[in-house]
């Protein structure tokens, strides 16, 4: 049904061997749900902990977090539409457009983002010491971020130790870059 192409070189020649893998959704859909799950952790955590560090208002802290996942899901949902929406034009053996998949791949992939973002919020809405409230925030993000690479890796049947920990490495860079603009941005 849905196959994922891997090519063999061999001396002179490329070969392409078409394997199966079985999806729990269609391809377009698990992939706009892994880039809102991947998406919603890894920034919204990022803008957490940066924002937690240069202030010590974590009422305003919530308030510009929600604001800001908002916004990057639904800027994520349509950056999906619109590059899928510019494939189907591309795609000369098309004689009609239909706005239907990726607009369902998009709602997806908002939906995913979202859920994932209110996930990472919580412990600094029902926690009060902040340190404990960003750090449960981090470690739940990078928990997360490992079952969802280790969960594609399987799929994919490739290693999925190694798609867990590349997710980590990368959400990790990722919420680097907000501690580290709240460290020079303090209030």
């Amino acid at each position: 049904m849905y196959g994922a192409q891997v090519c063999y070189i061999l001396p002179f020649k490329i070969m392409p061997i078409l394997r199966r893998i079985h999806l729990p959704l269609s391809r377009q859909y698990f992939t706009a749900m892994l880039a809102g799950w991947e998406g919603g952790l890894s920034t919204t955590t990022a803008i957490i902990a940066g924002l937690m560090i240069s202030t010590d208002k974590p009422d305003l802290v919530v308030l510009i977090a929600i604001i800001s996942f908002m916004v990057q899901a639904f800027n994520g949902a349509v950056g999906r539409f619109s590059a899928e929406q510019t494939e189907q034009e591309l795609d000369s053996r098309r004689r009609w457009m239909s706005y239907a998949d990726p607009a369902k791949d998009a709602i997806v992939q908002f939906l995913a983002h979202v859920t994932v973002s209110i996930l990472v919020i919580l412990p600094i809405v029902m926690i009060a010491n902040v340190l404990i409230a960003v750090s449960l925030s981090i470690c739940i993000t990078l928990l997360f971020l490992f079952f969802i690479g280790f969960y594609k890796g399987r799929l994919a049947k490739t290693s999925g130790l190694r798609d867990g920990v590349e997710l980590v490495v990368l959400g990790s860079l990722i919420i680097s870059i907000g501690i580290t603009a709240g460290y020079f941005l303090q209030a």
